[in-house]
Order: C-alpha cells, then sequence, then structure tokens
C-alpha cells in the first residue's frame, strides 16, 4: 500500500471514529430525513476539535481536500441497506474566532480555507437546481455519459463514450443528479460601515443552507473563501465564498455587548452621574449648540416604544417616526449623523434621486446573479428593528414616497415582481429631514404647504419639529458655542491637553448602544396605573381642545397612539417596566411642541392638526371653498378675471398673495380651469 493510500485510509477511518462517537443520533435523524427533507449535518467544529485538534486544524486550512473525505466518512457509517448517505454532506459551525469575520476583514492569506463571514443580506436570488453530474445521451448511438459539473458554467462532452462521436447530446433530466443553489450578496451591516462604500461578498449556497435567509436578514455564514476573476475596474480577484451553514441572527442587537457595561448603564439609570434624561441630549450631537427638545425626542426614538403583537397575527408598531424641518445650514443632517452611529442597528440614505429598491425593497435584475431577478433590500429593509435616517426626503419621488406608507403603518414591504414574491418587515424607526420648496420657510404659509411631501406621508410621523434660521435671544449663544466647539475640536484633533466636555458625548457611545441594546432586549413598559392611563386620556384631550371652549382641534387618534409610544420610550430609559407620570409629561411636551412647530394655521394663529393630516388647514379649506362658490356665482358667459377675484379677496380682507395661492391650489385639485390667461372658470 503506498504512503498516499495508508494515508487516506487513517483519515477515512479518523472521520468515520468521530461521526460514530459525537454524531450517530444525528446521523439517524439525516437518513430519515434524507434526501427531500435534509441534504446535510451539521457538525460543531468544537466537537471535532475536542476528538482531534490536528485534524481539526487541518479541516480549516485545507478545507477542499479534507470536507471531502469527511463526506465520504459519512457514507461509509453503518446504516440499513435501503439508506444511501454516499452523496450527503457535512457541514461545518462555529469555527473558532480566528477564522470569523465580518465582510471586508478577510485577506489574501485566507483564501482556500474555512471560515465564517458575517454580514447584511442585501440581495438574493430565487433557489434554482444546479446539475452536479449530468447525463448526456447520445442522439447517434443513445450511449448515456455522465459528466460532472463545476460552477455554473454548464458543460457537455467532448465525445460519445459508446460511438466516440461529437454528439449531439441531449440532456437526461432524469438521470442527471441535482442540487439546490442559491446566490445572495452579503455586505457589511450599515451600522459598521457608518456611511462608508462598505465591502460585500458573493455567495454561493447549496441544498440545506438554500432559502434560510431573506434580504434584509443578518446571518453568519461559514464556507470556503474563494476567489473569482476579476470584472471591468476590479482592482484584483473577487473573493467570493461557498457558503455550506447559515447561522441567521434572531436578536437586532444580537453583536452588542452588554455585560461589560451593565454596571455603568445601571449607575446612569439610578442617577449616579445627573440626571439619565439630560446626560441622553448632551449625548446626541454634542457640537451642536442648543436643541433640547428636539435631541431629547430623538433619544425617546433610540430607545423606541413596544410592539405589542395581537392574537390575529397583527402587530402595533412600537417604533417613533420623527421628522425634521428645516431651513438649509439648521444642522438637520449633523442630527441625522449622529443618529445612525448610536444606533446599534440602522441605515442611511438620501432622498435625492433614491430608488424603490434603495428605500423599500424590489425586484431588480443587474449583473448580480446573471440573468436571473434578485430581490434588493432598501434603507427601510436593511433597518428592521434600528432606526433608518432619510436626508432630503422632500426630494424624494411620488412612487418612492407610495412605497414607503405600507413600509412605515403596517411595517412590512410585499414584493411580487418577475416570480418574486416576498414579504420583508420593515419594523423601523424612521428619522427624517426636509428643506422647504422655497428655500426657506416663509411664516404665512403652513409649513404643509411649504414642503414636497403629502399629507398622508407627513401623517405617519409621529413628532415633525421645525428648525427655522431666525434671529431670536438665543442667536448670541449659539455663535459663542459654534465659534467655541469648533476651536476645541481643533485642539482635539491636534492631541493637545484641555477640556473638551462641550464636545464630548456625556455617554459614551459604546455605553450607549449597550444601554439601548440592554433596553430593546429586556425591558417592555405598559401602563399598569389607572391614574396614568386617566392622564394619558387628558393628554389627547387637552391637544384636541388646545384653542379653546368650541374650538377643538382635530387631532386624530394616531397622537394618542404616539403619546403612549413616547411614553414607553421613556420609561424604557429608565429601565422600568411600568409606564409613570414622569413617563407621560415628557410625551405631553414633545408633542406639544411638535403641534406648535408644524400644526398652527398662520391665518389664524391657533392649533390646528389638518395642517398636517390633510395639507390644508380649516381656514384655509373654508376661504378655498368661498372662493369657488364666489367664482361659480360670478361665472356666466364669461370666465371670471383674476382682478376681479383679487379685488373680491379685499373686501373679505384676504391678501392678494393668498387669492392666487389659492386659485393656483383650486387649479392643481382640477376644481377651476383657466379658459383664457388670467380668467377661470369652475370645472
Amino acid at each position: 500500500m503506498s504512503t498516499q493510500t495508508h494515508a487516506t485510509t487513517e483519515l477515512l477511518d479518523a472521520f468515520e471514529e468521530f461521526l460514530h462517537r459525537y454524531y450517530r443520533e444525528d446521523i439517524a435523524i439525516l437518513a430519515q430525513n434524507y434526501p427531500k427533507e435534509q441534504q446535510s449535518l451539521i457538525v460543531d467544529y468544537r466537537d471535532l476539535f475536542a476528538y482531534d485538534s490536528r485534524l481539526a486544524d487541518d479541516v480549516l486550512a485545507q478545507p477542499s481536500q479534507t470536507l471531502a473525505y469527511l463526506d465520504e466518512a459519512l457514507g461509509l457509517i453503518d446504516l440499513p441497506a435501503d439508506i444511501d448517505l454516499s452523496r450527503a454532506g457535512v457541514c461545518l459551525t462555529n469555527l473558532p474566532e480566528s477564522r470569523e469575520f465580518t465582510v471586508g476583514e478577510y485577506r489574501s492569506r485566507d483564501l482556500g480555507e474555512l471560515v465564517s463571514v458575517y454580514g447584511h443580506v442585501s440581495k438574493r436570488t430565487d433557489v434554482h437546481p444546479l446539475p452536479e453530474e449530468a447525463a448526456f445521451e447520445c442522439q447517434r448511438c443513445g450511449t448515456l455519459t455522465r459528466l460532472p459539473q463545476h460552477g455554473s458554467e454548464f458543460q457537455e462532452p467532448h465525445e460519445c463514450q459508446g460511438c466516440e462521436r461529437q454528439g449531439p447530446f441531449e440532456l437526461d433530466v432524469d438521470q442527471t443528479e441535482w442540487t439546490d443553489v442559491q446566490l445572495l450578496r452579503l455586505t457589511v451591516p450599515p451600522e459598521v460601515s457608518k456611511g462608508g462604500n462598505g465591502a460585500d461578498i458573493d455567495v454561493l449556497l447549496s441544498e440545506d443552507a438554500t432559502d434560510a435567509l431573506e434580504a434584509g436578514d443578518r446571518a453568519t455564514i461559514s464556507g470556503q473563501l474563494t476567489v473569482e476573476e476579476p470584472g471591468e475596474g476590479d482592482p484584483g480577484f473577487v473573493p467570493k465564498l461557498d457558503g455550506q451553514a447559515v447561522e441567521v441572527e434572531e436578536s437586532d442587537f444580537e453583536s452588542v455587548e452588554i455585560e461589560p457595561h451593565l454596571e455603568d448603564i445601571n449607575d446612569i439609570v439610578a442617577g449616579e452621574y445627573g440626571d439619565p434624561f439630560d446626560l441622553l441630549t448632551e449625548s446626541i450631537a454634542p457640537n451642536v449648540v442648543g436643541m433640547g427638545e428636539i435631541k431629547l425626542a430623538l433619544a425617546l426614538q433610540l430607545f423606541g416604544g413596544v410592539r405589542a403583537e395581537l392574537p390575529d397575527g397583527r402587530a402595533q408598531r412600537g417604533d417613533i417616526h420623527i421628522l425634521l424641518l428645516g431651513d438649509p445650514g439648521t444642522a438637520k443632517s449633523t442630527l441625522l449623523e449622529d443618529i445612525e452611529v448610536k444606533s446599534p442597528c440602522s441605515a442611511f440614505a438620501s432622498g435625492k434621486g433614491v430608488t424603490e429598491a434603495g428605500m423599500t425593497a424590489s425586484a431588480v435584475k443587474d449583473s448580480f446573479g446573471g440573468d436571473q431577478w434578485s430581490l434588493e433590500a432598501g434603507a427601510l429593509v436593511l433597518a428592521d428593528g434600528g432606526i433608518a435616517c432619510v436626508d432630503e426626503i422632500d426630494k424624494i419621488n411620488d412612487g418612492v414616497v407610495s412605497s414607503m406608507h405600507e413600509a412605515l403603518s403596517k411595517q412590512r414591504v410585499n414584493v411580487n415582481k418577475a416570480g418574486i414574491n416576498a414579504t420583508l418587515p420593515t419594523r423601523t424607526a424612521l428619522l427624517a429631514a426636509g428643506n422647504p420648496k422655497h428655500g426657506r420657510f416663509l411664516a404665512e404659509q403652513p409649513i404643509a404647504d411649504q414642503i414636497d411631501l403629502g399629507p398622508t406621508i407627513l401623517s405617519r410621523f409621529d413628532l415633525l419639529f421645525m428648525i427655522d434660521d431666525n434671529l431670536d435671544e438665543d442667536e448670541e449663544k449659539i455663535n459663542d458655542g459654534m465659534i467655541s466647539n469648533r476651536q476645541q475640536a481643533i485642539r482635539y484633533s491636534k492631541e493637545q491637553e484641555g477640556n473638551f466636555d462641550d464636545i464630548k458625548p456625556a455617554v459614551r457611545l459604546d455605553v450607549l448602544r449597550a444601554w439601548i441594546a440592554h433596553a430593546k432586549r429586556t425591558v417592555f413598559p405598559s401602563i399598569e396605573d389607572d391614574e396614568v392611563a386617566e392622564n394619558v386620556k387628558q393628554a389627547f384631550t387637552d391637544l384636541r381642545n388646545a384653542n379653546g371652549a368650541g374650538e377643538a382641534v382635530p387631532v386624530t387618534r394616531r397622537k394618542l397612539e404616539a403619546t403612549q409610544r413616547l411614553a414607553e420610550a421613556s420609561a424604557r430609559i429608565r429601565l422600568s417596566d411600568t409606564v409613570e407620570m414622569q413617563d407621560i409629561r415628557r410625551a405631553r411636551n414633545l408633542l406639544g411642541r411638535s403641534m406648535r412647530d408644524v400644526g398652527v394655521d398662520p391665518d389664524s394663529g391657533q392649533l390646528d392638526a389638518d395642517v398636517v393630516e390633510t395639507g390644508s388647514s380649516m381656514t384655509q379649506k373654508r376661504r378655498r371653498e368661498s372662493l369657488y362658490r364666489h367664482i361659480e356665482e360670478m361665472g356666466g358667459a364669461e370666465p371670471v378675471p383674476e382682478s376681479a377675484i383679487i379685488e373680491w379677496g379685499k373686501e373679505q380682507e384676504i391678501s392678494e398673495s393668498r387669492v392666487k395661492a389659492d386659485i393656483a391650489t383650486l387649479k392643481g385639485k382640477g376644481e377651476v380651469y383657466e379658459p383664457r390667461e388670467k380668467q377661470y372658470r369652475v370645472s
């Protein structure tokens, strides 16, 4: 017997003994389910290492050779005569820490070895059959020729094994041995890449590993790291993973280490360093001066309310949606970027040029997967369980906005295209920022009229804040703070000594992320006290009656739900399972601020939720109805001139600019038309 044959026999014997000793019961289960329900045996690397550390090291370093012997050893296990596991495979999981990588961390020295790669599924194809050993029938003599297939390139025999002619051949589907395969793209999780380009790697899954992941999932995939030839523009060969085993990350914050920070978290919550809510607001964009209430709202958004599951399978969202509307240069983007970093799970998108696939999800056909359609996840799916930060939301086109409605209200996205039928979760809080359509906010016009978002999407937000650039009593304080903060930042970047308290967050980033993850995993507050429940109802009633007797504000019960979500988030910050009066007060104050910011009718100066809920205040609606009736009554054989309508407006104490704006609105709705220039009729 040759030395090589002896070594092979020893290796097979060692693997067979290992499987028999550690996995006898698992092999019996595989034998019962093979091949329809299960095609592979999952083996824990730690078991192999405990059996023989040198053998385990060989498997890591030379997976192509050693795993083939492990597969062969599985087929040698004594089983009933009618059971054949010779084509079953073995997949290794729980690889050592030295073999664990996040997408993009591996290097050329790791090529050819067995690794585990953690990342975010950004795209995936459907599962497709791939021939492992194709059977070809010669159309001249009928001889069946078998040819092993490698990769995705389909190869025919060079010549017939019977007549030795070069075909023609026809594939015999029944005699061909098939395997299921799926291609997916694994990317750096958004909260890790933090807005950078982010690496990615294509993964080929087969058999049991297929159909385990959806776009948007986080997962660890074990397999052999290989390469494919570089495409146009690639600087070198492109890494690729032949995936064998898939471990889906169940928890949204599983990668966040909590235990090392638990003592610090408990001390903060107990007030050892001051009020925890003050510490949080001081930790959010500390280089941005002021905005205390807005920063408190963002802190509540980070922790979120409780997702309530209903008996019929539906759920009530606990995520808090916030919209920041502001003049240019008011630090909106800075706030978004800061929250993206602080959230343990996040994604960032810009509304300018974003597609439906980039915002929610869609079936796309591009270079990925060849001619196949693939499912691509957007920001709201990628940030599932966390926060999606969307800048310049006013630049999003109408089609993308429509796709966001279901994602925000029902917290899911349905994709039905090109044979792909999938429902992806969007249990995501949305933090968005937008600019006014005219460049700056105009005091005499409602906020809803000044942004390019319809009332349907605006009403999905729990809180809306306006950040204007008007001069106020804090102007000098803000200017001094900006100058001082920049000087501190320069000294800090030069590693000079000094006090950097004004630009350093009060709570360290690692502690804050652990605090958020701990609260979301373990704290699920609810209202247990009747007095607190009564206060929630009273808060809603007070908001509806904010304008005094007989002047009810048309606030929908969405604000009642928002009050509860905000109060639950406040209790979560305190790590309390019970919502208390202080939590209700915080929620009431923020909702009141939000309503004062964007829910004020500029004509009457009173609160009017219709400004956000429908896009027009009640005063505007009544004025436009009156204008419509006037045009209708004045109209005869000839249309009504604009000058006559403006004169009527003066009699009603309506400014010329508002008359013209109302005419434009009625035209846009198709209620009036312009048969001749600046002359109008009702439709």
